[in-house]
């Protein structure tokens, strides 16, 4: 029987635990870090995946900004972005129809059927990105592999809680971190076997 892809999913977050997402002050904070290592570490998980794995807002959101990124100045982005516009980029969503960013396809059953479909498939980690809504559905059903969290030196003060509706604690097992010279910490937690 063939191993089962692992999902990893990356966000990034303020202190106070809000996400950092097109809408809002931390992905400007993002944007504007000066820090090379940081970009490395995320240039390289972004080439680790073999699927890219985006709920409706995320997809829309990266579907804007990733194909015009390829003329962008700074090269960690024209990297990144040169690696999304020929990855498997999977997008699961009942209201999606058409997608316009190539290599992109629709998830529209039911969550976990599909998640064990992908799974299924050959290729790298499924590399889950967002939107916050999704990352939230993984963690309640339990498929997720490890979470990626990059902790941005400020305080949100509100926002978009990264976990506010679970209904139930989840335990994860600190797998490792990291700190960078622009004060991100790099935390991935992995779920306990068993």
């Amino acid at each position: 029987m063939p191993a089962r892809r692992l999902i990893v999913q990356q966000l990034g977050v303020s202190l106070d635990g809000f996400s950092a997402t097109e809408e809002n002050e931390g992905w400007h904070r993002w944007g504007a870090l000066s820090d090379p290592e940081l970009d490395a570490e995320v240039v390289a998980g972004v080439r680790r995946s073999g699927t890219h794995l985006l709920g409706t807002q995320a997809y829309y959101g990266h579907a804007g900004y990733w194909p015009q990124a390829l003329d962008a100045d700074d090269p960690s982005e024209r990297e990144i972005a040169e690696v999304l516009r020929d990855a498997d980029k999977a997008v699961l969503s009942r209201t999606v129809t058409g997608p316009t960013w190539a290599g992109t396809r629709i998830l529209a059953g039911d969550i976990t059927e599909e998640i064990g479909r992908l799974r299924a498939e050959p290729g790298g980690e499924i590399l889950a990105v967002g939107g916050v809504r999704l990352l939230r559905s993984l963690v309640a059903l339990g498929l997720y592999d490890s979470i990626r969290l990059f902790v941005l030196p400020y305080l949100a003060g509100g926002g978009d809680s990264i976990f506010s509706d679970l209904d139930r604690p989840v335990d994860l097992r600190l797998a490792s971190s990291r700190s960078f010279p622009s004060g991100v910490c790099e935390l991935v937690f992995d779920r306990p076997s068993g």
